[in-house]
């Protein structure tokens, strides 16, 4: 018989586990998975009020880095039983030779370096625009950018990390594929 995977969602700091509510899903390879309900839980997925975000969009990037650095020192898939899972689900359900996402997979503590974050959130966008306004010496030309959205991981793919890391500092919540808006407000 199949392994059926529990998936949670994990939304704003609560895991909610799948329960009575469950859905199941059918992958590749004759992966079986059950989400709860994502119909019972859309209100956890999305919020209806970006004022509630507030506290997120003031989090420094150097903050956002150091986290998501810290992240990445766990994502080692050797010593973290979840990855472990994870590696033998998507070997099973994905599709890909086990040389390539083995490679993904020993690649996901150097997508979370905090120097190279740091670089490449510098070279994109600037993290002093991603953390305040900026003067410009152009009349009405001062702006702060702010990505719109959340991050979540993409279930699927070879994607790795990399796209969460870098969904970090850009409009794309998530490194799905689908970029959402980026507010640039200017003032006087």
């Amino acid at each position: 018989m199949t392994q059926i995977y529990n998936i949670p969602i994990i939304a704003r700091g609560r895991i909610i586990e799948p329960g009575e509510d469950a859905v199941e899903y059918s992958g590749r390879g004759g992966a079986r998975f059950r989400t709860p309900d994502p119909h019972q839980h859309v209100h956890d997925l999305v919020l209806g009020n970006p004022v509630l975000l507030h506290d997120l969009m003031n989090t420094p990037m150097r903050g956002i880095i150091d986290f998501l650095a810290e992240v990445g020192k766990r994502l080692r898939l050797d010593d973290n039983p979840f990855l472990q899972e994870s590696f033998a689900l998507a070997l099973q359900a994905g599709g890909l030779a086990e040389p390539i996402l083995r490679g993904v997979y020993d690649g996901l503590p150097q997508m979370f370096n905090a120097d190279a974050l740091t670089a490449l959130v510098e070279k994109s966008v600037g993290i002093p625009f991603l953390d305040g306004w900026v003067p410009s010496d152009y009349p009405h030309a001062n702006c702060r950018v702010r990505p719109v959205g959340i991050v979540v991981a993409c279930g699927g793919g070879a994607q790795g990390g990399g796209p969460v890391a870098r969904g970090c500092r850009t409009a794309d919540p998530g490194g799905c594929g689908r970029p959402r808006a980026v507010v640039v407000r200017r003032y006087g």
